[in-house]
């Protein structure tokens, strides 16, 4: 989304300007929700699949075997599912609060 210049001729301009500016946040805020929310859904996956693509399902490495053994486990899968939320929940409320004080400054 390619942001365009208008140019600001009066008070009326410049509400306008304004309101087409908060409602191009706004659309921003829910594309990074939506992303947030697929990161989440996905995160441990996609984790599995970067560090165990270089591996074929029928290694004879023991730590692989080891590894996907543990991963089987559903305890520890809900684990680190929980583990992930959490960080993922904190990075958020950095990002919220780095912008709001680099960008609501009164």
């Amino acid at each position: 989304m390619a942001m365009t210049k208008r140019k600001i001729k009066d008070l009326n301009s410049l509400d306008r300007e304004i309101q087409r500016l908060r409602m191009h946040k706004l659309a921003l805020e829910n594309e990074l929700d939506r992303n947030m929310g697929k990161l989440r859904k996905n995160y441990g996956s996609m984790v599995l699949n970067s560090v165990f693509s270089q591996f074929s399902p029928a290694s004879n490495n023991i730590w692989v075997s080891l590894i996907s053994r543990i991963l089987e486990n559903e305890k520890l899968r809900s684990g680190l599912h929980t583990l992930v939320d959490k960080m993922t929940d904190k990075v958020g409320d950095g990002v919220n609060f780095a912008t709001q004080k680099l960008f609501h400054r009164k």
